[in-house]
């Protein structure tokens, strides 16, 4: 939570999927605002109006608008916030207070933030935490899932829709026209059953490539991660080619469609450096598929070779000695040697 120049402002990340937005609210806002975000814990100043609310204070200088301006500047490697959106000061202090936090607690390895998200807080019904608790929009009673609007209306198929409709249904739209373009897209999908059972069986199939790109971003992914984002982007490629296919489209599809065909020199390149399945970890090896580096495929081939002329040198030895369980072995301090038992 953030304030400045008069104004308050929540900044909020998941840090698993490098989701980062920023919303200015009234005063009076604040809880609603956080009960929609239902966040697992709430940072704000030792000096702020909101301590009550808040899970743990941070020193106030971490709240500094001028400070968290020059943060967001850093670590999206830019001169000017500009092509961000527009920021007030209320807004700048609430994620140089959350940046500062992230820093703090990863000792300095900032987990993945994507750009942020400017959202309006008028965008959306505010809905206060005990009146949203009584409509068990995403939890019914005593915090679970089951029994839950959510619960009754999800048939999502990948872990990305799930978190968006569980996003949207607890932030009811105000505007009438954002209503009406998200209902012709759901007429539009329930008009057309075979078209929706063939775009759940292509997302079906994809993985969950916003976690598999945070992982990768932090330093902390592996081969398997970009296996998933090879198959996600390809998935998503496949995806933006159905949609392009429909005939006069809701004007929500229509802008969708062109941003999942884009990727495409990426997804070749994944496709020539990985294996179908590579393993999770990058110490496991055998992840590199072959034909994509010459040297490498070279020293491959060698390694095979070495394998195959020692079975074979196993194999005489076995012949000469007539002992059928003698086995040539390897290992740190005696080398090569051949085991009797």
């Amino acid at each position: 939570i953030g304030e400045a120049a008069g104004g308050v402002a929540i900044a909020a990340a998941d840090v698993s999927t490098g989701r980062f937005e920023i919303v200015e609210v009234s005063t009076d806002a604040v809880g609603a605002e956080l009960a929609r975000l239902g966040a697992a814990e709430v940072v704000a100043a030792e000096t702020s109006a909101f301590t009550e609310a808040a899970t743990t204070l941070r020193p106030r200088g971490d709240f500094d608008s001028n400070a968290g301006e020059t943060r967001l500047k850093r670590i999206y490697g830019v001169a000017t916030l500009d092509g961000f959106g527009q920021f007030g000061r209320a807004g700048l202090a609430a994620a140089g207070g959350l940046v500062a936090y992230l820093e703090h607690n990863a000792k300095g390895a900032l987990p993945f933030l994507r750009p942020p998200r400017i959202a309006r807080a008028a965008e959306a019904m505010a809905i206060d935490a005990a009146t949203r608790e009584s409509l068990e929009i995403t939890c019914a009673a005593g915090g679970v899932r089951k029994g839950s609007l959510l619960d009754a209306v999800d048939r999502t198929v990948t872990g990305a829709g799930a978190r968006l409709l569980a996003a949207d249904l607890g932030a009811p739209l105000m505007a009438r026209d954002r209503v009406e373009a998200r209902l012709d897209l759901v007429r539009m999908f329930h008009d057309d059953q075979a078209l929706r059972e063939r775009l759940r069986g292509t997302l079906r199939a994809m993985p969950d490539i916003g976690r598999a790109l945070g992982r990768l971003a932090a330093g902390r992914g592996g081969p398997r991660d970009l296996g998933q984002l090879r198959d996600g982007l390809d998935g998503a490629w496949h995806l933006g080619e159905r949609l392009g296919e429909i005939a006069d489209p809701p004007v929500l599809l229509a802008d969708l469609a062109p941003r999942l065909r884009g990727h495409g020199s990426l997804i070749d390149l994944l496709k020539r450096a990985l294996v179908p399945s590579p393993p999770i970890e990058a110490s496991d090896g055998g992840y590199i598929a072959a034909g994509y580096d010459a040297a490498l495929d070279d020293l491959r081939d060698a390694g095979a070779g070495g394998r195959r002329a020692i079975a074979a040198l196993e194999a005489e030895f076995r012949t000469q000695t007539g002992i059928a369980a003698l086995k040539i072995r390897h290992n740190g301090v005696l080398g090569y040697h051949v085991e009797v038992p």
